[in-house]
């Protein structure tokens, strides 16, 4: 009888506090999403592009991206060679000042990455910056 007292006594006080779990659940969504809107660049590729310990940042429009497969990539989406010289041009005839950011693979073929450059110039843009990742000073 003792026993099955204690054990009443015990269900009933019994009691799970939800207010310190829910706490704990917002301040992980919270971590989470300010983690995952800090790692994400836009126009993510998977392209690796070459280091250089000087490197300054240019005020490109237009990001133009080259993969290693030679896929070319207009601010994101993947368009050919054609298509990139006429959205070049549209996007020049609406500001002429435009500069365009070429984020190519650090594995491709310096002559592949000269053509692409000339396909840029053919469609009339001047501007021209090479994205590079900046490497600590030795």
């Amino acid at each position: 009888m003792i026993i099955k007292s204690y054990f009443e006594q015990n269900e009933s006080s019994f009691r799970l506090e939800l207010a310190p779990l829910i706490d704990v659940l917002f301040i992980l969504l919270i971590f989470f999403a300010l983690s995952s809107t800090f790692t994400k660049q836009p126009h993510e590729l998977p392209v690796q592009t070459p280091s250089s310990e000087i490197s300054k940042k240019s005020q490109a429009t237009v990001t133009v991206s080259l993969t290693e497969k030679l896929d070319i990539y207009y601010l994101g989406e993947k368009v050919s060679e054609k298509q990139l010289r006429v959205l070049l041009r549209q996007a020049l005839l609406q500001d002429s000042s435009i500069s365009v950011l070429l984020n190519a693979d650090k594995r491709i073929a310096y002559e592949d990455i000269i053509s692409i450059l000339d396909k840029i110039r053919k469609s009339g843009c001047q501007t021209i910056a090479l994205q590079v990742m900046t490497t600590a000073s030795r």
